[in-house]
């Protein structure tokens, strides 16, 4: 399944034959293009509208009837099964799916910056894409990759150089615009631009994946030979 934020449609792609068919309209047309992250949990599908009062939606996909369920718009969408959690400017928010009701686990969405801590304790800068497993929900965050407990919601630094601001051209080449990050076992993956990095979850070691960082373009290859220019999210 597909947001396309522009035309503000869901699309249903067929795995078998690359089908592409429109699920829902859930909008008029516009201009701009931002950040439009979907998540499947229960039978529905949420999305975010960055152009509605209503930015978290979601789709029944049995009736395809869509209904707005909370008013903030999340950069990144994961669900445990129970709850929603959307990332926004300055902090990481969980909504109840079943009443729409809000809750701030970590951060203060008036107040961005850069720093571990518990609860409203913990500063975040640019928050991009997130994913999460029973325990943990992590979170792109500019230049780094941080770690929220989901029982305690204490927020911790797992991999990146450890604040927002960057002077070092060199390091702001290496690590430059986290954004899409998804898991798979003991690892998370995570988009930035022009390559895909791979962290570990135990000691927070960051390599490439895949692409150059540095060097973007469009190309398929192996490991460092492969190139990108402007990956985001990825699952």
């Amino acid at each position: 399944y597909v947001n396309n934020s522009r035309t503000r449609t869901i699309h249903r792609i067929t795995i078998e034959t690359g089908e592409v068919s429109t699920l829902v309209v859930y909008g008029s047309s516009t201009l701009g293009r931002l950040p439009a992250p979907i998540w499947g949990q229960s039978g529905y599908l949420y999305f975010s509208d960055p152009f509605s009062f209503e930015g978290l939606k979601r789709v029944d996909l049995e009736t395809l009837e869509v209904t707005g369920v909370a008013e903030p718009i999340g950069r990144g969408i994961w669900g445990d099964g129970r709850d929603i959690f959307l990332s926004v400017a300055g902090a990481i928010l969980k909504v109840n799916p079943t009443n729409g009701a809000v809750t701030v686990v970590a951060g203060r969405p008036d107040l961005p910056g850069w720093a571990d801590g518990e609860g409203d304790a913990a500063r975040f800068g640019f928050l991009g894409g997130l994913w999460g497993d029973d325990e943990h929900v992590y979170v792109a965050d500019g230049h780094t990759i941080r770690k929220l407990e989901i029982e305690t919601n204490r927020v911790t630094t797992l991999a990146g150089l450890g604040r927002t601001e960057v002077t070092s051209e060199e390091a702001r080449r290496l690590i430059n615009g986290l954004d899409g990050i998804s898991g798979h076992e003991d690892r998370v993956f995570v988009a930035a631009g022009d390559s895909v990095r791979s962290v570990d979850l135990l000691t927070g070691e960051m390599t490439v994946l895949a692409g150059f960082p540095g060097l973007d373009g469009a190309r398929d290859g192996v490991g460092t030979k492969a190139r990108f220019r402007g990956a985001g999210g990825l699952w």
